[in-house]
């Protein structure tokens, strides 16, 4: 049994189907994310078809798109799905160099919106659209209306479905719509069934009238009737389902929905002067029913304007939908099952625009300070012209003290290109220094606000931020507050002092992690402390999640008066996505300083390295899941012998797992995976290089998020100081943590990591050591990184090799030449992983 026989597939599926506990389970769950995951063909026909299927059906690209090809024929596009689909097209084919380069990577679905993927999918020519009206250009087109999915894996092995259901969230689940499944292993007549499918199927995607998306955008006419149709309400339809077709109206940009039902009274003045996207409640429409907004729009924020309070077991109140009813009294609304009653219409107003993420509209211009009234920062005897021995003068001396070391030119600049770009993207290598051009720009936000919030993705970083301004900012002007969990301070007692300090006419510095952030927001947000903040996102790349954009969107955003984002990249396609350089760049120019200039710019700020592939050969015949552990088990026994062969030097090893060796599974044994996590590595260094005979004995440990922050210092120090010679991480060590006297990597699981991952963690080798007066110590060091990666056997068959785990092999070309051609020697051992790569096919 193999491929998609292996799947436990149904004869067919409903989307009224419903779980044990009475949960609806969607049709791509019973079928389709299975049989997408194990195909390497797809041929599908969707009447209607919304791009938030490719959400839906996550699960299954994820393992598709390593080897499969898809051809979509679509009768309609609902109106938003229709503007993606064609400015995808677009983009791809208007695409600049590093978004190509970028589109090449391997992708992680789960961080990818829905556009990302179909811009990804289309780039990499693994998506070919079509869509059909039969008799266009007559008065009535007929758009095509067959439902049909067909798939196809590496062994011949097919299956067929077809019904009812459109690619929407009506067709997947809550509706009335019915598939009928067959597969080509279970008999004759299923195997014509399927021959009948694919015949139709071939038959319209060769259709005359079946048109590319480029061709979409050549053709005006057949653009301007497919609008229309996509636009078109079937005034028969069900208030239910006319519900659903409404939400593909709600405009990109819309960043809240109001929603009105029949009887509630409000007052729709209030919302005139406010682009805010309103929506009719049909009066017999459940109010379940509203959940659907969110499934397909997850970014927008929901009031509900009813007559009645929603609070009721058919809508549980999420953090995306605020109820609002309204009484005899006036309105009562509900957040999170709490009921506030008899709140007035003008503080309505204010709570429901601020929901939304929209700044209320001043009722009058602000009184603007008179010439006499005007004070500056800082004193002309204080700036001295903005030079100091020759040097800029780039931060703000009335809170910030002058730099211990002379600044560095890409420091310099990137604080003059945010003074010229307020809210810009700093995108600096990894040990730049981008910590203190931060800070040198926090002082000078403090010239138009009161408070300033740095967030870290880490609690160590937020550590080593609270040192780094504890030493840098006058603390006779400025407060210093570090919230987190593990702080001695409760976040209670010093948000209260943040308030204190403000009220003394002191600026104050806020210094957080993203998950304290985002948890205490309100809490410290109703205190009105953030009346006028800015923000600085260390490490921005960890807000790039929809998730955390809609945070900003909603909470932050609307309210802040300047904003920083820096990152060594923000690995995102092209530039970022609207929405990220929205809120993360504020649509500026980003500032780039690369790696390659950190490396050759002279005085050093980086150091040069030598790049070593490590080759484990592995049988390409093998299942994927085989042959990554057989990898993943030889990598790590080749490493630990490297580093006890070799002389001692301060050494990273990345690995897999935290796990320990002494840890057995269910029936006592000790697994086999056990043996490649961090402590199963630190133990195993240790203990092979006291019996290995060479009078050598490596002192490793492992440094992995089960430590807590003092042991982790503490570990920190005594490698610093030679007494620990190997430390061995999971991630505690890709972002973020200074450990300059770093000579040697092993990326031995890492090498298969995301991009992300790899280039943090070259970076923690690259840190010069200095001394207190900031000379290296070691002027011809040279940091050496060992990657590991698979290449195939000398003989195998190659045509039965497994297309997964070939693929597998092949995913690391591109990130093997940047790092080859970074390297100082350009080693010829990357010559000779392509060699064997190539022989791959």
């Amino acid at each position: 049994m193999e491929g998609l026989k292996n799947l436990e597939i149904p004869n067919s599926a409903r989307s009224d189907e419903l779980d044990d506990d009475g949960n609806p389970i969607p049709i791509v769950d019973i079928f389709e994310n299975k049989a997408l995951g194990s195909s390497v063909r797809h041929d599908r026909i969707s009447g209607f078809w919304d791009i938030n299927w490719l959400g839906q059906v996550k699960n299954g690209l994820e393992k598709f798109l390593i080897k499969g090809n898809m051809r979509l024929l679509i009768g309609v596009p609902i109106k938003n799905s229709l503007k993606k689909l064609l400015n995808a097209d677009e983009q791809v084919r208007e695409a600049g160099k590093e978004l190509l380069e970028r589109l090449g990577e391997s992708p992680i679905l789960n961080k990818w919106e829905n556009f990302d993927i179909l811009l990804w999918m289309l780039k990499q020519e693994r998506l070919e659209v079509k869509i059909l009206l039969m008799g266009h250009g007559k008065s009535h087109p007929k758009p095509e209306h067959a439902k049909i999915q067909i798939y196809e894996d590496s062994f011949g092995n097919r299956i067929g479905s077809s019904g009812s259901k459109n690619d929407t969230f009506r067709g997947n689940q809550g509706g009335v719509d019915f598939v009928v499944i067959s597969k080509s292993w279970a008999s004759q007549e299923n195997v014509q069934q399927i021959e009948g499918m694919q015949h139709y199927f071939e038959d319209h995607w060769k259709h005359s009238d079946a048109k590319s998306l480029e061709e979409i955008h050549k053709d005006d006419s057949f653009r301007s009737e497919l609008e229309n149709l996509a636009q078109k309400e079937d005034t028969n339809l069900k208030p239910h389902f006319k519900w659903i077709r409404e939400i593909g109206r709600i405009p990109e940009d819309a960043k809240g929905v109001i929603v009105e039902t029949t009887g509630s009274k409000v007052d729709k003045k209030m919302f005139n002067d406010y682009d805010i996207f309103k929506l009719k409640l049909p009066k017999d429409l459940p109010l379940s029913a509203i959940r659907s907004i969110l499934d397909q729009r997850p970014d927008l924020k929901i009031f509900i304007a009813s007559t009645r309070n929603i609070l009721s077991d058919e809508l549980p109140i999420s953090p995306g939908i605020w109820a609002h009813s309204w009484k005899v009294k006036g309105w009562n609304y509900s957040d999170e099952r709490r009921t506030i009653p008899n709140i007035s219409t003008d503080n309505l107003e204010a709570v429901v625009y601020k929901f939304l993420g929209y700044i209320q509209i001043e009722s009058k211009p602000k009184e603007q300070p008179t010439e006499d009234n005007l004070v500056p920062e800082t004193t002309e005897e204080d700036n001295e012209d903005n030079t100091e021995n020759g040097e800029d003068i780039v931060w703000n001396p009335k809170y910030f003290n002058k730099p211990k070391y002379p600044l560095r030119e890409c420091q310099i600049e990137g604080v003059k290109h945010w003074l010229e770009h307020p809210g810009c993207l700093l995108e600096h290598a990894t040990g730049s220094g981008k910590t203190l051009t931060g800070q040198m720009i926090a002082s000078r936000m403090f010239e138009e606000c009161d408070v300033v919030i740095i967030t870290t993705p880490f609690i160590d970083i937020a550590n080593q931020w609270e040192d780094d301004v504890k030493r840098n900012f006058n603390q006779d002007l400025v407060h210093i507050a570090c919230l987190h969990s593990r702080k001695l301070t409760p976040i209670n007692k010093s948000i209260f002092e943040i308030y204190e300090s403000i009220e003394k006419g002191m600026k104050v510095i806020i210094i957080t992690v993203n998950p304290t952030l985002v948890k205490n927001w309100n809490r410290i947000d109703t205190m009105g402390i953030f009346q006028n903040f800015s923000i600085i996102y260390d490490e921005a790349h960890r807000w790039s999640s929809a998730n955390k954009i809609e945070f900003i969107e909603s909470n932050i955003y609307p309210y802040m008066k300047n904003s920083l984002s820096i990152t060594a990249k923000l690995h995102s396609v092209g530039n970022g996505s609207e929405r990220q350089q929205k809120m993360l760049q504020n649509n500026m120019p980003k500032h780039v300083f690369s790696l390659r200039q950190a490396i050759k710019t002279r005085p050093r700020i980086l150091s040069d390295y030598r790049y070593i592939i490590n080759t484990i050969e592995i049988d390409p015949e093998l299942e994927l899941k085989d042959a990554k552990e057989i990898f993943e088990e030889l990598a790590t026994s080749e490493c630990i012998g490297n580093i006890v062969s070799t002389d001692i030097i301060p050494t990273i090893v990345y690995t897999k797992t935290v796990s320990d060796i002494d840890e057995d599974d269910a029936e006592g044994k000790i697994n086999s995976d056990e043996n490649m996590g961090a402590q199963a590595v630190a133990r195993r260094i240790t203990d092979e290089s006291k019996t290995s005979g060479s009078n050598k004995n490596v002192h490793a440990q492992s440094y992995i998020g089960l430590h807590g922050s003092d042991e982790k210092l503490n570990k920190k120090k005594q490698y610093e100081s030679g007494n620990i010679h190997c430390l061995v991480a999971v991630r505690c060590l890709d972002e973020g943590v200074d450990i300059p006297t770093i000579k040697r990597l092993y990326l031995v699981h890492g090498a298969l990591s995301d991009r992300r991952q790899w280039i943090q963690r070259r970076g923690r080798a690259l840190r010069l050591n200095r001394d207190e007066n900031g000379n290296i110590l070691d002027k011809d060091s040279i940091a050496i990184i060992h990657d590991y990666y698979p290449i195939p056997v000398v003989n195998f068959d190659s045509n039965s090799v497994c297309r997964e785990t070939v693929e597998w092999m092949k995913s690391q070309i591109g990130k093997i030449r940047e790092l080859a051609l970074n390297s100082k020697e350009n080693t010829s051992d990357y010559d000779k992983y392509l060699n064997h790569i190539h022989r791959l096919g």
